[in-house]
């Protein structure tokens, strides 16, 4: 049957928000202008005690506005999953825009395959106008360098060709990927336009768990099956260094069981499930190339070459230092 004839699934999009205003606005306005019947997505906002017009915006956009009073974003996308009356939840950040007219579309149809429980976006959209790093983040499928050198990045990256280096056997659908994974070839998959089905997640610890520990917790349930779809979603992360450490600081606490409160210095622990492939030679190759330069340097001599984009590339160097640094305190325990 083809695809336009089918059902349409009802999606969830669960957004967390903490004084939001500055990126809310365009994410919720292109959701709503997607080619996807309105009626049949409910958006919620799971907003940690904003002090700007976030709460205003998502009114603006008919929103389900929900009180996150631990104010992070993995306890956020919980209340979302338990409020959701969506057969699917797509989780969506506020700095992730949909300017794929077809989004809810492409994403849904590996869904009528009732093996697949999981289908993500395969790259983040590369935009000229947007800022040298966050170019950078685009043309490489990464949000850290450090999942770069250990192969399980999940967005197609420039210098690869590939929407993650893992030894994982996919089957071409036309319009995405099918593929299985277990925890030895699991990519860090999870955000900026994941999407899953409401059933399964429920039945993880989704109050508790990271992002990457709710894959890895379906996974461990036997729900293995997933789907990269081919397009993109626009993610402005970062744009620049300074704001690139602050949020390295917190995912470096994270790595080792520890998420804090946006602008607080109480922390939590919390259980990891998911275990990175290629840890230790990851680990070890970034440290090297990292130290010694010259891998870095050839690096952004290639990704150059393959985009004319000069800022973008060379910036590579300077981020890889500055995440060795942060990892390194870290482990000195000196944060």
């Amino acid at each position: 049957m083809p695809l336009e004839q089918r059902k349409f699934f009802k999606i969830t999009v669960v957004i967390p928000t903490y004084n939001s205003e500055p990126r809310l606005e365009k994410c919720l306005k292109l959701i709503r202008e997607n080619n996807y019947p309105q009626d049949m997505i409910e958006i919620i906002v799971a907003d940690g005690n904003s002090q700007d017009g976030t709460i205003e915006i998502a009114k603006k956009y008919n929103c389900v506005i929900i009180n996150n009073e631990r104010r992070l974003s993995e306890p956020g996308k919980g209340i979302g999953i338990a409020n959701a009356s969506g057969e699917i939840i797509c989780f969506i950040d506020d700095d992730n825009f949909l300017e794929d007219k077809d989004f809810f579309k492409k994403m849904i149809e590996p869904f009528y395959d009732n093996e697949i429980v999981v289908a993500e976006p395969w790259e983040y959209t590369y935009k000229t106008e947007l800022m040298p790093l966050q170019r950078y983040w685009a043309l490489m499928g990464i949000n850290d360098p450090v999942v770069y050198f250990m192969g399980c990045y999940d967005r197609r990256n420039v210098l690869t060709g590939k929407w993650t280096s893992l030894k994982i056997e996919e089957e071409d659908k036309g319009n995405y990927v099918k593929f299985k994974v277990n925890f030895s070839n699991l990519p860090t998959i999870g955000a900026n336009g994941f999407m899953v089905r409401t059933e399964v997640i429920r039945k993880t610890n989704y109050m508790q768990l990271l992002d990457l520990d709710k894959v890895a917790e379906m996974v461990k349930l036997g729900y293995n099956c997933f789907a990269k779809v081919k397009c993109g979603i626009v993610h402005t992360y970062a744009p620049d260094l300074k704001s690139y450490i602050k949020k390295s600081i917190r995912k470096a606490r994270s790595f080792y069981g520890e998420v804090t409160y946006s602008g607080q210095e109480a922390r939590e622990k919390t259980e990891r499930i998911y275990k990175y492939p290629n840890f230790k030679y990851g680990i070890l190759k970034f440290s090297l190339s990292t130290f010694f330069l010259i891998p870095l340097l050839i690096d952004s001599i290639r990704l150059w070459i393959k985009t004319k984009d000069l800022e973008a590339s060379f910036i590579h160097i300077p981020v890889c230092w500055v995440t060795l640094i942060i990892y390194a305190a870290k482990i000195l325990r000196l944060f």
